[in-house]
């Protein structure tokens, strides 16, 4: 590493002096190191001004890096807040997940309730308009009774005018004929008065016989015309009065309904209140179970008393509260209306009336109802839903307005939906507390088994311990040393005669190894009657 500066010294003291011709210049040395020092000094200065220039850009990165250091440090703690808060909303993501499938499960069956009820309400649409045209027919066979009537009363004038006709024609024709027969018969008395006789009066009686005859049938005929015109007008009178009632009974039908569509508003109100009740039913709701109708209830902090319409209770003890209101003055107006000024009159003062009824309703605040746990909004059904459609039509924020003041409007076709919703609802309830009490019975008879099982392995054990006492005891009792079946074995040889051998499996076998000599022993206890040996009481035994 010190050759470089070897050959610089070499080449130093070579170069120390340099002459040219006659002129001695500076020696080379001084050179090198007056330009060794100016390249010092100027690496120094430049040192220096790298020294500022790095200073100045280090205390800039300080900053700059301080300023991160504290973001960081600001980042970090959030950091830290938010890993705390980690494991609560993964509980909660969790919780939304089972949520948001049970929500999914809910609006599936909620879509198929909502088919069904568009099936439903395509039905009733289809029995409404039914019941239209039966009163659009009945109005034709009014008007068509109404000409039968008027026709019926010309023919009954007619009827009365030929009758006249009649009675005056045969007055006449009696007169007539009395007076021919007058002057007839006159004539002929005066004509052949002398001369009468009996054969003048046979040929008198034969000429006035057959008139005689005509006059009979005549008279006859008419009694029958008179009789069968009096049958049939007053048939027809009957008939007439029958025209009349029916039409009379389809004028007040017609006229009841157009007095609850149009009449007071109390009138009206109840029909609404019979549609909404009539739509619960259909719903497969009941009253007294599921609803309260005209359910009174007091005002917290006030003697007032509320009657809302219906109050639909719903599961944990929650209920929503549901009251009609008929918009139907301007609506009617709205659709006689001729000109378009008197449609858009009618159709304002329509939007207003819905307006109203939502406010009104939004006073009354039925949400707040002391001791009713009450969702936070409450139902306005409007029971014409061509009402209601053309309102929101005319007015797209009129939705917005009502929900701003905790009302949701509904017509029939929405609240049936909504009403069937909450049927479901209701039924999952009933499911659910019954799967509850299969949970509760379940366990009971899990712990009921559970403690049997314990009890039987109990008994296996005790039995168990009780075999194995048992078969120590046989070992003990069987053994061929000491034991007590060899010991009495022992004295059987000695001569005593039991009845009755030792079972096979404690027999002590062959007793002749014993010490003891029993060729000369005793018969202590002497024979007894049919005993045959050992082999015999093991038979009998056996």
């Amino acid at each position: 590493m010190h050759r470089p500066w070897k050959t610089f010294r070499a080449a130093q003291r070579t170069l120390s002096r340099i002459t040219v011709g006659n002129i001695d210049f500076m020696p080379l040395s001084i050179v090198f190191t007056l330009a060794a020092s100016a390249f010092v000094i100027g690496l120094m200065a430049g040192a220096v001004v790298a020294y500022l220039v790095f200073k100045v850009r280090f205390s800039n990165i300080e900053d700059a890096l301080r300023r991160e250091k504290d973001d960081l440090s600001a980042r970090l703690a959030r950091v830290e807040v938010d890993a705390h808060r980690v494991p609560a909303l993964e509980q909660q993501l969790r919780d939304a997940s089972s949520d948001l499938a049970a929500k999914r499960e809910t609006i599936a069956g909620i879509a198929s309730q909502i088919e069904a009820s568009n099936r439903q309400y395509a039905d009733i649409q289809m029995r409404f308009d039914a019941l239209n045209r039966s009163h659009e027919e009945l109005g034709v066979k009014r008007s068509a009774l109404a000409e039968s009537h008027a026709r019926l009363e010309q023919q009954v004038e007619s009827a009365k005018l030929r009758e006249i006709e009649t009675s005056k024609l045969l007055n006449d024709t009696k007169e007539a004929m009395a007076s021919e027969f007058k002057l007839l018969a006159g004539t002929l008395l005066e004509e052949k008065g002398a001369k009468l006789g009996e054969q003048q009066k046979e040929t008198l009686t034969s000429l006035l016989l057959p008139f005689s005859e005509t006059l009979k049938d005549f008279k006859s005929k008419v009694e029958q015309s008179r009789e069968a015109d009096l049958t049939a007008r007053e048939g027809l009178i009957a008939q007439i009065r029958h025209l009349t009632e029916l039409n009379h009974d389809i004028g007040a039908r017609a006229q009841s309904l157009t007095d609850a569509l149009r009449g007071e508003s109390k009138t009206r109100g109840i029909w609404g209140e019979q549609v909404l009740l009539k739509l619960l039913e259909l719903a497969g709701l009941r009253e007294g179970v599921n609803f309260r109708a005209q359910a009174s209830h007091r005002e917290e902090g006030s003697s007032a008393r509320l009657v809302p319409d219906v109050v639909l209770d719903l599961p944990q003890d929650r209920a929503i509260i549901i009251d009609s209101k008929v918009s139907l003055v301007a609506y009617e107006r709205y659709g006689a209306a001729q000109d378009e000024d008197g449609r858009t009159q009618a159709l304002k003062e329509h939007c207003d009336s819905v307006k109203r009824h939502i406010k009104d309703l939004s006073d009354k605040n039925y949400p707040k109802l002391y001791n009713l746990r009450s969702v936070d909004f409450t139902l306005l059904f409007v029971p014409i839903e061509s009402a209601l459609m053309l309102a929101s039509e005319a007015e797209p924020e009129l939705a917005q307005y009502a929900l701003e003041r905790h009302i949701a409007l509904v017509s029939p076709n929405t609240l049936f939906t909504v009403l069937r919703t909450i049927e479901y609802i209701w039924r999952l309830e009933k499911t659910t507390r019954n799967m509850e009490k299969i949970v509760k019975r379940g366990t009971q008879m899990y712990d009921a088994a559970r403690k049997f099982a314990e009890h039987i392995v109990a008994i296996n054990d005790s039995l168990a311990k009780a075999t194995a006492a048992a078969q120590e005891a046989e070992k003990a009792l069987n053994d061929p040393s000491r034991g007590l079946v060899r010991q009495a074995e022992n004295l059987r040889g000695l001569g005593i005669k039991p009845r009755k051998g030792m079972p096979g499996r404690l027999s002590a076998g062959d007793a002749s190894d014993d010490s003891m000599d029993t060729s000369d022993s005793l018969d202590l206890a002497g024979p007894s009657p049919g005993d045959d040996g050992i082999g015999s009481d093991i038979a009998s035994v056996d």
